[in-house]
């Protein structure tokens, strides 16, 4: 099974995980490239065998929709399941410009919000076990 990974401005993409017989692998392609999130959200529906998308953190703000704008419309029209993981202290995007986006997006949307984190913060390795547990919940119920 593909799912594809967007965090933050950082971006694991091209991740494969197997959900079999009640085990997770993941194996990861970094790319490191600044509005990854965004990115990875216009391929999701140009590859086939990717079946779900989370994202950690995607720039709905502002000044993103300024630079990935174009970007936007495909995650939220694709009809593939999707996650957005936000913290409510994220200086990009605001608790309330996720919902507004969201409430027009196609398919499954699973948001998940932690309390007082803010973008950057969820990069940090006191987020990992948190960020692992949500993704693997998520490939689960697909």
């Amino acid at each position: 099974m593909l799912l594809y990974l967007a965090l933050m401005g950082d971006l694991l993409v091209n991740t494969t995980h197997s959900v079999f017989r009640g085990s997770t692998s993941a194996s990861c392609d970094r790319s490191g490239s600044f509005g990854g999130a965004p990115i990875a959200g216009s391929a999701v529906d140009q590859i086939k065998q990717v079946v779900g998308y989370v994202s950690i953190g995607y720039p709905f703000g502002m000044l993103a929709s300024i630079l990935f704008g174009r970007h936007h419309k495909a995650i939220l029209q694709s009809p593939k399941p999707k996650l957005f993981i936000m913290g409510t202290q994220d200086g990009f995007t605001t608790v309330n410009q996720l919902k507004k986006k969201l409430s027009s997006a196609s398919g499954r949307v699973d948001t998940h919000l932690i309390q007082g984190a803010g973008h950057f913060q969820m990069e940090g390795p006191d987020f990992d076990a948190q960020m692992a547990n949500l993704i693997v919940e998520f490939i689960r119920s697909l």
